[in-house]
């Protein structure tokens, strides 16, 4: 046989072994228990006990990474780098904490943020060791929906009895103004927390509804979408409430020319009116101010992260980029600090978090694999038909990716949030998903599609075929 042939023959045969429904590796059944499990024990956190800080999610974490290790000889070789990348970004990261917990030692705090940090990048890790494929990633999005669900059970107990979780936030401060607990908080402790949860788990129920099969199950999502807002209401989150305009605006931005239309004309109504009735507009929204930018300053909540911005960037620029190392940023806020932030120690921003407490590098880290991800969401965008799963897919990545930042303003703490990583875990799966799909040159996903193979003989064949992923 000739080079030609054999070459040819030698693509043929890897087309067969990763074509939908032949030998395309999946998840072990251990591992599926494992996924459906994860997200609902993230939101849950600490209020399913374990073992100290190594409370249920975290032990499904460890038992998920000593299958994943079992399973290490049957997973598929990815040709795309991220995930490659994802473990570049954890050694970095483990890395950075390794130099700052030496040079600066850890605050009890520090300890907790790191055990967060290192579960979390395990977790993202050991996802990309296993099978990457429409079928995977439909089951996070399944488990994903779970979760809210439990969240959105737990806020109509709230709602209907008054009564909260062990960890509801105003019964662990003494703060005599707040005394009236009236915002609900799933399991998340506090209502800020559960609107970052509810706000961020919007897109992923959209996208779950238009991968549905039957109108029955879109039924399903479709009402948890509706009680996840209603839920959201009840947390008197006013930013979280902000975010959830800025991703319908976006969702809105990505339909016909129509729609686009709305999205604008809404955006520019609500910015005439700010101008217009300041005063109606604060009173809406509980503020006191006599013009456009009293709003702003007349919020603490609003000025308060603010300053807490503004200190992150002066504590990055006196540790020389470096960083105050895991908690650092609470144990610095307790000394003098140039902004006044009103006796609050957390950063209320995952951008902050990251750069003031693990410094410029790591920080780049994330934001090149956040781009990564809106990058190739746009791609997907673009190279799909209006209508396609794929550009539907690739909306929601862009949505999610992006109003991440906003979101993370919300909550005392990003980090330490274990549905956060989980959260990571199905953006960096949809963005596999979104890749893989481009470089296979067909916008329409079957559930066995792998991603492996690396050939782009592979991908040609694969397009002309038929065949997905």
């Amino acid at each position: 046989m000739s080079a030609v042939g054999r070459t040819r023959a030698s693509s043929a045969s890897r087309v067969e072994r990763n074509a939908p429904g032949t030998t395309a590796p999946q998840l072990s059944k251990t591992q599926v228990v494992l996924v459906y499990l994860l997200p609902s024990f993230a939101a849950l956190g600490g209020q399913l006990q374990g073992f100290g800080q190594i409370f249920a999610f975290r032990i499904a974490v460890l038992v998920y990474l000593v299958v994943t290790i079992i399973n290490l000889g049957k997973r598929a070789a990815h040709s795309m780098n991220l995930p490659r990348y994802i473990l570049v970004m954890s050694w970095i990261w483990a890395m950075a904490i390794l130099f700052l917990a030496v040079v600066r030692g850890l605050p009890s705090s520090g300890w907790t943020e790191t055990a967060s940090v290192a579960f979390g990048l395990i977790l993202l890790n050991c996802v990309f060791l296993g099978p990457l494929s429409m079928h995977t990633l439909k089951i996070w999005l399944r488990a994903w929906s779970l979760a809210v669900l439990l969240q959105v059970m737990i806020g109509f107990w709230e709602v209907i009895t008054g009564a909260h979780m062990a960890n509801y936030y105003l019964y662990n401060l003494n703060v005599p103004e707040w005394a009236v607990a009236d915002s609900i908080a799933g399991s998340l402790g506090n209502p800020n927390a559960y609107a970052f949860f509810l706000v961020a788990s919007m897109p992923l129920l959209g996208v779950s509804w238009y991968l549905a099969k039957g109108s029955n199950t879109r039924w399903i999502y479709a009402v948890l979408m509706l009680a996840a807002i209603v839920m959201l209401n009840e947390t008197g989150s006013r930013l979280s409430w902000i975010v959830f305009g800025l991703v319908v605006a976006m969702w809105l931005f990505t339909r016909n020319a129509g729609f686009r239309a709305i999205a604008v004309f809404a955006v520019l109504v609500a910015i005439a009116i700010v101008i217009a009735e300041p005063m109606r507009v604060s009173a809406l929204l509980g503020l006191d101010a006599s013009n456009a930018a009293g709003i702003i300053s007349g919020d603490a909540s609003i000025q308060v992260r603010w300053n807490l911005l503004l200190n992150g960037l002066a504590f990055t620029a006196e540790t020389s980029l470096l960083g105050l190392g895991p908690g650092g940023f609470a144990t610095r806020m307790s000394g003098a600090v140039p902004y006044d932030a009103g006796g609050i120690v957390s950063t209320h921003s995952g951008a902050v978090e990251i750069l003031a407490q693990y410094g410029l590098v790591v920080f780049l880290a994330v934001v090149v694999l956040l781009v990564w991800l809106v990058v190739a969401g746009v791609k997907g965008m673009r190279r799909s038909r209006r209508g396609s799963k794929l550009r539907e897919l690739s909306i929601a990545l862009v949505i999610s990716t992006v109003a991440l930042t906003p979101l993370s303003f919300t909550n005392s703490s990003t980090l330490n949030l274990s549905f956060v990583w989980t959260y990571l875990v199905v953006l960096c799966l949809m963005g596999a998903v979104v890749y893989q799909q481009i470089k296979g040159g067909s916008d329409e996903m079957g559930d066995d599609s792998s991603l492996s193979g690396s050939s782009e003989s592979e991908g040609s064949a694969s397009a002309q075929r038929g065949d997905h992923l």
